[in-house]
């Protein structure tokens, strides 16, 4: 994509007056809203790696704290000791993620995440590279809330989670096809039994495709829509579902469809959701991606790796490397900087962006770094405007600003009191941001 794009988001981006964003704590309640006690939840059956997640939760004074979060096989034997599996899971991560995914590293970045949103698992970003970590601990952390720990004069300490929540869940395609129809599926959970009791299509005017009587596919809908609803109901799983002969693009269709409301189902999410079966829709695409500015400035150069999941953004890794390749993150020379210690100024510019609500241009700068703060919205506006929208995950190269982008950035900058306070010197020296 063109230099524009990062321009076009430019001004706002980089100059002008930033307002920071700050959350209000709710006020405390007299009283507690949780039992204390130590917990446990564990899903009634195993997941598609063999293992059943389960979950060790604590209360005390209504602090949440995840004491354990792993798998036992039908032999008692741990996930996060099967080596055969974390081998499976390295192979398969995403070439960008900063180190391969395993299951003790996916449990373990789960239970950070469970932290980082104090305590709130519905406040928990997803766990980059395994989201489906992040989910489990999520819906057993909230089973422990809802159920045993909302019980003031309870003595339950465990509780077993349906591994699919009871419910209709109705996943469409997100774009009309060649025939001008939208396939969906209405998925129906009870007693914790999935079973699929619509398969069809709409137009613009809501009109039915079961009911147009204009249209021949090979396979009649008649047909083809009884076979794969069957195939389903029959053995529960995405797996079970058996392609009709002759109608190969509504058998993937329905599986796509089936396997999001199953998702769904699962990770108590959406009761209706679209899914871009062509992979060609608008939208940010699943992935991990990296950009990097295409020099070094005071011998650094900056570079971001982020994830996006179901549209979410999240922001993996933002540092800066010489050309031995040592980061800044851990160069102890740097304690003088403006900007302080690079891992902790590094991670606040991280920070602004999340205070921010994703929003580049409310981004505040960072006192003393302002070259990282704008090279950070540099490299991720152009991932959101290119790369995350296309699903390419090659590096994404990032031209410096010229010298006349940085005198404007600073002349606007300069122009109130709260912009000049974060557009601090950086002098070129070893110590500069």
């Amino acid at each position: 994509m063109k230099r524009t794009i990062s321009l076009c988001l430019g001004a706002a981006l980089l100059a002008g007056v930033l307002a920071g964003c700050t959350g209000e704590e709710e006020p405390s309640s007299a009283q507690a809203r949780y039992r204390d006690g130590s917990y446990t939840a564990r899903f009634d059956t195993a997941g598609e790696d063999g293992y059943t997640a389960y979950a060790a939760v604590t209360v005390e004074n209504d602090v949440v704290t995840v004491t354990e979060f792993d798998g036992e096989n039908a032999a008692g034997e741990k996930r996060s000791a099967d080596s055969a599996l974390a081998d499976e899971m390295a192979q398969a991560s995403p070439e960008n993620l900063p180190e391969p995914v395993t299951p003790a590293l996916a449990g373990a970045e789960a239970i950070r995440q469970f932290d980082a949103a104090g305590g709130d698992p519905e406040a928990m970003r997803f766990v980059a590279g395994a989201p489906e970590y992040g989910e489990d601990l999520r819906v057993l952390v909230q089973a422990v809330l809802d159920g045993p720990a909302s019980d003031p004069d309870g003595t339950a300490a465990e509780v077993t989670v349906p591994w699919y929540a009871d419910g209709e869940y109705r996943v469409e395609v997100a774009e009309f096809d060649l025939s001008g129809y939208k396939e969906y599926v209405v998925l129906t959970v009870s007693g914790g039994a999935p079973a699929v009791t619509e398969f069809d299509g709409y137009d613009e005017d809501g009109a039915l495709r079961s009911a147009d009587t204009e249209i021949n596919p090979t396979v009649p809908y008649s047909e083809s829509v009884p076979a794969l609803v069957d195939s389903f109901n029959a053995g529960g799983t995405v797996e079970s579902i058996e392609t009709v002969t002759g109608a190969t693009e509504s058998s993937d269709a329905f599986r796509l469809l089936v396997e999001r409301a199953l998702e769904n189902a699962h990770a108590r999410g959406p009761a209706e959701d679209a899914v871009d079966v062509t992979g060609d829709g608008d939208g940010l695409k699943d992935g991990v991606y990296r950009a990097e500015m295409a020099g070094f400035e005071n011998g650094w150069k900056d570079y971001l790796t982020a994830a996006v999941y179901r549209g979410e953004v999240q922001i993996l890794e933002l540092d800066s490397e010489n050309e031995a390749g040592d980061r800044k993150s851990t160069d102890s020379g740097f304690t003088d900087a403006p900007a302080g210690d690079p891992k902790a100024y590094l991670q606040r510019i991280v920070d602004a962006y999340y205070n921010a609500d994703g929003d580049l241009s409310e981004m505040v700068n960072i006192a003393g770094a302002t070259v990282s703060t704008n090279n950070f919205k540099l490299m991720l506006g152009e991932l959101l405007g290119s790369n995350m929208l296309t699903g390419d995950t090659e590096t994404r190269t990032v031209a410096l600003l010229t010298e006349e982008e940085v005198t404007a950035a600073d002349e606007e900058l300069s122009s109130s009191e709260s912009a000049s306070e974060s557009s601090s010197s950086e002098d070129g020296s070893s110590s500069a941001a």
